[in-house]
């Protein structure tokens, strides 16, 4: 098990769920469009599209997506 390639950036699709994230010191905040917020952990719904717009307010950070399927 080696390293893989990094795979190209795919089209999101027009109906996307849509989830707003922002990074802050030791903390991530997300913010799905109907209104719900989340704090460090994301929820969606399975098999869904998901487009995720992110930003940071202060220093680097790191955020991780496990592969699914």
């Amino acid at each position: 098990m080696g390293r893989q390639p990094l795979r190209r950036p795919q089209a999101t699709p027009d109906d996307a769920l849509q989830v707003y994230v922002v990074g802050k010191q030791w903390m991530w905040k997300l913010q799905h469009l109907e209104g719900r917020r989340e704090i460090n952990e994301l929820h969606v719904p399975v098999g869904r599209a998901i487009k995720l717009i992110m930003t940071s307010e202060d220093v680097i950070h790191s955020f991780f997506v496990p592969r699914f399927g």
